[in-house]
């Protein structure tokens, strides 16, 4: 029996550009690194695929914008994955759950954005935003895939705008 393990591992970084004065950070926590396919995620027994997609919690990691000017200092979110250890095939995705706590607003984000190897546009908002969900999704995956732990870094990066 071939038993496939994919642990997602996503340490979180986070990184600022600013244009003005004050600083706006990004921050993130959790991640996904429960993820294991084996003989169970064949889609009809012995001699079929996996899977077509798996997807985490809907806040396995959870992001945090502070330090804006006030509740009307606008920014963006971006996303990017770091040293992959997965076959081209395999494609990761994100999406937001929710809209999280703080005075501002933020908009987009919920339908599910693939994550490449260069900065993707994620969400945008407005003010200090805490407690914001996100969740992940993995597609592509097939059984000729050899066997091992695949896992990547994701790279969130705030941007003034």
């Amino acid at each position: 029996m071939r038993r496939a393990v994919f642990a997602v591992a996503f340490a979180a970084f986070f990184l600022s550009n600013t244009v003005s004065l004050h600083a706006t950070d990004i921050g993130a926590t959790g991640g996904w690194t429960d993820l294991v396919i084996s003989s169970s995620d064949l889609q009809g027994g012995a001699g079929t695929d996996l899977q077509g997609s798996y997807t985490s919690g809907q806040g396995a990691t959870t992001l945090n914008v502070t330090g804006t000017s006030g509740s009307d200092d606008a920014w963006k979110v971006q996303v990017r994955m770091d040293n992959t250890s997965w076959q081209s095939e395999v494609i990761l995705s994100v999406q937001r759950k929710g809209d999280g706590s703080g005075a501002g607003s933020i908009s987009n984000g919920t339908s599910y954005t693939t994550v490449g190897t260069s900065d993707v546009y994620f969400f945008e908002g407005t003010g200090d935003k805490t407690d914001i969900p996100v969740q992940y999704e993995i597609s592509g995956m097939s059984i000729s895939m050899p066997p091992g732990t695949y896992s990547t870094t994701l790279t969130f990066t705030v941007v003034d705008i």
